[in-house]
């Protein structure tokens, strides 16, 4: 019985304790979901500062993004400033420097302009000064020519005079032949050398007149300078003999040849005539100016007359190296008619053909079979071109003297 009223008992703190039991849990239970409310409610109040907070971070990074766009955008309108700035300055620059050659140029033109209307005029100076010098030379060598012709004239009165004198001198020598005979072969032998020593002069000058006509025709067609007069060719007196009964008249005084250009016909080996020959001829047909024959022709003459007396002129054996050489006509050393005319020569040209004629003769360019009269006759070709041009630049120096 004790064991069922314990049990009675302990059912009833049982039933006592469950009540307490669902009270506390329920309690408990209450309280959970009051703290899970509280949590939602804080956590929802964080999620709002959460919300708030990056709506905050949003909108100052939007706030960051726009000043920071303003700032490129500013920046790069500086830059684009900087840039229209210089493409600007360098546009300025560049007008500046083409303005500046474009004055450069028209300076450089107006100085080379000023420079060939002062090369006009010097060259116009100059050519006045040749015309003013060939005027009085032309005046010197007609004055020349009439003395000559007056010395000429009072020779052949001389002549005449002698031939009458020593006609009457035939005649008393006749007269006196009938007292006192002489054999005819001695009267015959005395005839022949007088007329032998009257009448050379006369002889070499028909002979000169016969031989060189046409040579002084071209040379005179060739000529640069104004037209001159034909002279008559210088008289040349052959050696006087000792059988000589009257004086003869002096030749005409004319300066002495230049003993490099003096011709001796006195020798006796036959080789050193033919070359005496040779230099004879060279100097009366081509190197020497008619009438006087004491200077050299005008180096732009003696350039375009050349090949008349290569080889084989003068009987002196022709050579195939003379055939290359290209004659130089007169109209190729002239200047052009737009600045001197067509009646002037061109210093440069003629030096250009100077410089051709020394090649075409310099020793080391001729060939080794030439024999002596060829070689002679190249080294007399050589001397007188080079005399002659150094003639040509002393006087075009006096020229740019005077001119300048």
């Amino acid at each position: 019985g004790k064991t069922a009223e314990e049990q009675t008992a302990n059912q009833k703190v049982e039933e006592q304790r469950l009540p307490e039991e669902k009270v506390a849990e329920s309690k408990k239970i209450t309280e959970q979901r009051m703290l899970a409310a509280e949590i939602q409610r804080q956590q929802a109040h964080l999620k709002q500062i959460a919300e708030q907070k990056a709506k905050e971070d949003l909108r100052q990074h939007e706030v960051i993004a726009q000043r920071r766009a303003a700032e490129e955008r500013k920046r790069q309108q500086l830059t684009e400033e900087q840039q229209q700035q210089q493409a600007a300055e360098a546009h300025r620059v560049q007008q500046e420097q083409q303005s500046a050659e474009a004055q450069r140029v028209q300076q450089e033109q107006q100085a080379a302009e000023a420079i060939r209307i002062q090369q006009e005029q010097q060259a116009a100076e100059t050519q006045r000064l040749w015309q003013e010098q060939q005027q009085q030379q032309a005046q010197a060598q007609a004055q020349a020519q009439r003395q000559w012709a007056e010395q000429q004239r009072a020779q052949v009165q001389q002549q005449a005079a002698q031939q009458r004198q020593a006609a009457a001198q035939q005649r008393q020598a006749r007269m006196g032949a009938q007292a006192t005979p002489q054999p005819a072969p001695q009267q015959q032998w005395q005839q022949q050398q007088w007329n032998h020593q009257q009448y050379p002069e006369q002889q070499h000058q028909y002979a000169e007149q016969q031989q060189y006509p046409e040579h002084q025709q071209q040379y005179a067609a060739q000529q640069q300078y104004p037209p001159q007069q034909q002279y008559p060719p210088q008289q040349q007196y052959p050696p006087q003999q000792q059988h000589q009964s009257q004086p003869q008249p002096p030749p005409p005084s004319v300066p002495p040849t230049p003993s490099k250009y003096e011709i001796n016909e006195n020798s006796e080996d036959d080789s050193q005539a033919a070359i005496t020959a040779i230099k004879k001829n060279i100097l009366i047909s081509w190197g020497l100016q008619p009438p006087n024959m004491q200077a050299l022709r005008p180096i732009q003459d003696l350039i375009c007359t050349i090949q008349n007396v290569f080889p084989p002129a003068f009987n002196v054996p022709a050579h195939k190296y003379f055939k290359k050489w290209k004659p130089v006509a007169s109209s190729d050393l002239l200047l052009s008619s737009s600045v001197m005319g067509n009646n002037s020569f061109s210093q440069d040209k003629i030096k250009k053909a100077v410089r051709k004629l020394r090649f075409f003769l310099h020793p080391d360019k001729l060939p080794k079979d030439l024999n002596a009269e060829q070689s002679f006759m190249c080294k007399m070709l050589w001397d007188v071109t080079n005399d002659a041009s150094e003639e040509f630049n002393k006087k075009n120096e006096e020229l740019d003297w005077l001119g300048g």
